[in-house]
């Protein structure tokens, strides 16, 4: 090789050490870790001194399961585990949690720190799990234009790409991120439309406030028109909505951040811009609180069930020690389904009624139907939902139930909070409603919080207990109660230290098989052989996000566990969602009758567990 090749040769390979010392890549992990959901991988918080908003982290991962591969991180903050998921993504698509793209057997997952991320990573570090991949490599390198698709003067505080799907996706940019808030500023929104088809597409905004998500609906709105929720102009195959802050607006983001949700849309980017202008928006009609307007319905007189039907055969329930006992003092175990929340629209409620529960009592074994009530989330209905439209619903199911002969547990689906601190007094008045109306009715059982997170046994939920029981038990003295534990109902310890002071009373335990595995099982079956009543109102056959990981396997262990000990549980859920825990096939249109082919592997092995249990 000649001299000038020799140079030419150096010249290149210093070019390139000078391109990649330019991103100032800095490794803070290395080695080879298989993700798993029981398990983390950490890294400290001196790793991240220097993180800034927009630094990019990247992940270096192996392919070691052909099922799926996904993986959240988190800031295990003193205030609960804050997940990493606003910032901008690249080498992964995010579907309840960051999808990696491998290539081969190899991805490589860069993501954009927000500045909230990066202030949390500096204080507490951040913690890794996932599925089907192992970690060889976190590194950090500087920003590199985290805020490209930032719209003309606004400051992007989401940048990404994140489908909202079912109504029960959001988005939440916090406070920290909003501090420049002002009347007559813009929320800019930038949205694509999913290939996939919807019935509709919208979306909502609002402050993040913890009494309850309060709707932005005041400011003038251009881009989209306003039916409701915003329905954004796709005319052009993508939609840009510009929302003006009113004053009232931007003081309440400025105090508890953004948030928004919607159904059938792709959120490209969120972004804020400040204005000194006053709003042309009108002021947003205050609505009633429920307290209110709350009907005092009289007590519907008590419904006769059809003879041969689950409640004609086994009547008015009652717990005994860890035990639920029927009429005449013998055990009984509650199966069936849940529903998905029936306040995401037509395409989730539509299965309450009696063609369903027909189906599901009379092929599938079932004995019990729940019905799942969300305050927040979506349409929620402390959340911008139609309280009377929705206690429709749960009448419907109810009465449906009664007609059949089936139990039914009204949920007052709690997710993913405390609340003891959010939406206490419409938990209480709609309990109290419901209870009274349906005061004669000894198969329906109350469910007074799902899964409740962020919230200590002693000092949230048993005092938030003790103030809602009574509320149902002026109305039904003897109805079964079940009360949610912490940590998406899982810290069963907790009760079982310190138990309520009521009888009837039982405790929730959640799982998920292919997350959830040997050690909870023991940690079940050690609280209920302490003595401790335990009602398995929802369980999945897969993953605890919903999607992913199904396991035939590990579901039986949780069946078996549930025989030995006489657990009732049930299903997440009966819909045709497009996910893995649906029991329905996405395509599938039906609301009942369905074939062996209109189920899911989910709902194949659920129908063939509970027809077992008929059996028994």
């Amino acid at each position: 090789m000649n001299i000038r090749a020799i140079l030419r040769k150096m010249g290149a390979v210093l070019l390139c050490a000078s391109s990649a010392s330019s991103l100032h890549a800095e490794t803070i992990w290395s080695g080879k870790s298989a993700l798993t959901w029981e398990s983390t991988i950490q890294v400290g918080a001196e790793k991240f001194k220097s993180a800034e908003n927009g630094t990019v982290m990247n992940l270096a991962l192996q392919k070691t399961a052909d099922d799926y591969q996904n993986l959240k991180i988190y800031a295990p903050t003193n205030g609960g585990w804050k997940e990493f998921s606003a910032g901008k993504t690249e080498g992964a698509s995010y579907s309840g949690a960051l999808v990696p793209s491998f290539s081969g057997k190899t991805a490589r997952v860069s993501y954009a720190l927000t500045k909230s991320d990066a202030e949390n990573a500096r204080a507490f570090g951040i913690v890794i799990h996932g599925h089907g991949a192992a970690l060889t490599e976190i590194s950090l390198s500087s920003p590199k234009n985290a805020r490209e698709n930032d719209s003309p003067g606004g400051n992007g505080v989401f940048v990404g790409k994140k489908e909202l799907s079912s109504g029960a996706e959001s988005i939440s940019v916090p406070k920290s991120e909003c501090a420049g808030a002002r009347a007559g500023g813009t929320i800019t929104l930038r949205l694509s439309a999913p290939k996939r088809k919807y019935e509709y597409r919208n979306v909502k905004l609002y402050a993040s406030a913890p009494s309850g998500w309060q709707e932005l609906t005041g400011g003038k709105l251009s881009g989209g028109k306003r039916e409701g929720a915003i329905v954004p102009d796709f005319s052009g195959g993508t939609a840009e909505i510009a929302y003006t802050m009113t004053e009232s607006d931007a003081e309440k983001i400025r105090a508890h951040g953004l948030s928004l949700n919607g159904y059938g849309v792709t959120v490209e980017s969120v972004s804020l811009s400040s204005s000194a202008a006053p709003s042309t928006g009108a002021r947003a009609e205050i609505g009633k609180n429920d307290a209110e307007q709350e009907n005092a319905a009289a007590a519907k007189p008590e419904s006769k069930s059809p003879s041969g039907t689950p409640f004609a055969l086994h009547g008015n329930l009652r717990v005994s020690g860890a035990s639920l006992l029927d009429k005449d003092g013998k055990k009984i175990v509650l199966v069936g389904f849940s529903t998905h929340g029936i306040n995401f629209g037509n395409e989730f409620s539509r299965y309450v009624g009696e063609d369903t529960f027909r189906t599901l009592r009379d092929d599938f074994g079932a004995n019990c139907v729940r019905l799942a009530l969300y305050p927040g989330d979506y349409n929620g209905y402390c959340n911008g939902g139609d309280k009377s439209a929705l206690k429709s619903i749960v009448r419907r199911g109810i009465d449906a139930a009664a007609k059949l002969g089936l139990y039914v547990v009204v949920d007052w689906h709690v997710h993913n909070f405390n609340p003891n601190d959010r939406w206490k007094a419409d938990a209480k008045s709609f309990l109290s409603e419901i209870s009274r109306e349906y005061a004669k009715s000894g198969n329906v059982l109350y469910e007074i919080c799902n899964e409740p997170t962020g919230a200590d046994w002693d000092s949230s939920l048993k005092p938030y207990a003790e103030e809602i029981i009574p509320a149902i038990r002026k109305n039904a003295p003897n109805s079964v109660i079940i009360v949610g534990t912490n940590t998406w109902s899982q810290d069963i310890e907790g009760p079982l230290n310190n138990p309520l002071p009521f009888r009837n009373v039982m405790y929730t335990f959640h799982f998920y098989a292919n997350t959830h595995r040997d050690s909870f099982r023991a940690r079940v079956e050690n609280c209920v052989r302490a003595g401790l009543p335990v009602f398995i109102t929802e369980f999945g056959t897969c993953d605890a996000s919903g999607n992913g990981g199904f396991n035939a396997e590990e579901s039986r262990k949780w069946f078996d566990l549930c025989g030995k000990l006489g657990l009732s549980h049930i299903n997440w859920s009966i819909s045709n969602k497009g996910e893995t825990a649906s029991a329905i096939q996405s395509w599938c249109q039906k609301t009942s009758g369905w074939s062996e082919s209109d189920l899911t592997e989910s709902g194949r092995l659920v129908r063939e567990h509970f027809r077992k249990q008929r059996q028994n």
